[in-house]
């Protein structure tokens, strides 16, 4: 199986969440094959993305109790590929060393900037937001090395193993006692456990700096160069710890552990992920869900633009932030309230409701959900730019379970709105408040501060 280093000479352009026919599609480059097997190299890179992307999904809900509702790519009839909700790059290698690379770019103009603050922002509310931030990307791509498995191996290491050892040697220059040697415990340095520290931490430190962001896309290459800047906020995360620093400013004569360090590198290495009769590497990212982080970002940002205080997480969890205002406790869950705010959901079936953002203050409670949809409207009559039923549908079950009063309250917030629009109806005595409002690069927080408490 050929597998070269360097990159593929034979481009292809698609936008995401799009239908493209693969045997007719545009490319660029001159070391397309011209043999008819263009199709089937463009369908083989899909179905491992979308194999790679269903495994991951289930790994992230596992892991960080986050659901990923971005729709993978889909393989349907005629040779009519869906693109999916994952931008980025993929590059797939055939046993004939044919290959084909699949720029997938976003298809709202602005993302490459909302993708660069949540990598500036999610830090500032918490380093476990910005670990599961850097650990929703699908990676196995050789020039951006994902270095989030590699800091698991070094923390697991840093946690397990003793710092210092204790030492008991016999005191020669004592008299013998009737009840033996005189012994004394000395606590030394554990040096092999300090340069595997040191050794690894300079592993990672090299990976990085070997990064390349050069790709086909101008839109993509900002958002590698984001993608870099975010592996060295994790490795400066972990340069804070004092285990770290003292095995970084030291001179140790022990050995390292070479299955440590071997097993740092492997994670720096891309992995090829295997297809039919071919290989694939790729760097993607899912959108819907890196905009519902930047909504919550930028909800920290128009609180504390709007109060002068700043949310602070609580404790280690990623799903919980808060802050006290004037005597007021203002928290924020992101897609994970606890059941005891629940009024009827999680006792029948056992299972919270997980709204992207619920917003507490003061007994009233906000539900907020962030559409990755431009050109989004609440009253739109075109179907495009609507909600479908089944997510109206559950909106209202999020609004009506979680409220705590006889006012129901939702925003919606969008990268593009087309105009100004809110909806106020009075079903008996509860009164439903549906508020849309934009949140992008273009505004910021300026509907945020409006609609927010």
């Amino acid at each position: 199986m050929r597998f070269p280093s360097n990159h593929c000479d034979c481009v292809i352009k698609v936008s995401e969440a799009s239908k493209v026919d693969v045997s007719s599609v545009g490319v660029e480059g001159t070391r397309c094959p011209q043999d008819g097997s263009l199709a089937r190299l463009i369908i083989n890179a899909f179905q491992v993305v979308r194999r790679a992307a269903l495994a991951h999904m289930r790994y992230v809900h596992r892991f960080y109790k986050l659901k990923l509702e971005s729709l993978p790519p889909r393989i349907g009839e005629d040779r009519i590929v869906y693109t999916g909700q994952w931008v980025g790059l993929v590059e797939y290698y055939d046993d004939r060393g044919r290959c084909v690379q699949l720029v997938i770019e976003p298809r709202y103009k602005l993302f490459h900037k909302v993708y660069e603050e949540v990598v500036l922002g999610c830090g500032g509310l918490s380093p476990s937001l910005a670990l599961a931030v850097a650990d929703l990307h699908l990676s196995s791509v050789g020039r951006l090395p994902a270095i989030n498995t590699a800091l698991f191996v070094i923390e697991e290491y840093a946690s397990r193993n003793p710092p210092y050892l204790v030492i008991e040697e016999p005191l020669y220059s004592a008299h013998i006692t009737p009840h033996g040697v005189l012994r004394v415990k000395r606590i030394l340095q554990n040096e092999r456990y300090y340069a595997t520290l040191a050794a690894s931490v300079s592993i990672l430190s090299q990976a990085i700096k070997l990064v390349s962001t050069h790709l086909a896309s101008s839109l993509l290459e900002v958002m590698a160069k984001s993608y870099a800047e975010l592996q060295r906020k994790l490795l400066s995360i972990l340069a804070t710890n004092l285990q770290v620093i003292e095995a970084l400013h030291g001179y140790w004569y022990e050995e390292p552990d070479e299955d440590v360090l071997l097993s740092v590198k492997a994670t720096t290495h891309y992995a090829l992920a295997p297809g039919e009769g071919g290989v694939a590497r790729f760097l993607l990212t899912p959108t819907p869900k890196i905009y519902e982080i930047y909504v919550l970002v930028k909800i920290a940002e128009a609180l504390r633009n709007k109060y002068g205080e700043s949310l602070e997480a609580c404790g280690q969890t990623i799903h919980c932030y808060q802050m006290e205002v004037k005597g007021r406790l203002v928290k924020i869950y992101y897609n994970r309230p606890p059941p005891k705010l629940s009024r009827l959901i999680y006792k029948m079936t056992g299972s919270r409701p997980h709204p992207d953002i619920l917003v507490t203050y003061d007994g009233t409670r906000i539900v907020v959900d962030a559409k990755y949809r431009p050109g989004f409207s609440l009253t739109a009559r075109r179907r495009k730019g609507k909600l479908k039923l089944s997510e109206a549908l559950r909106l209202l079950g999020y609004v009506t379970d979680l409220a705590s009063d006889t006012t129901l309250q939702l925003i919606i917030a969008v990268p593009k709105k087309v105009r100004d629009e809110e909806l106020k109806e009075q079903l008996d005595n509860l009164t439903i408040n549906v508020k849309l409002a934009e949140v992008s690069p273009r505004t910021g927080i300026q509907d945020l501060i409006q609609v927010l408490p």
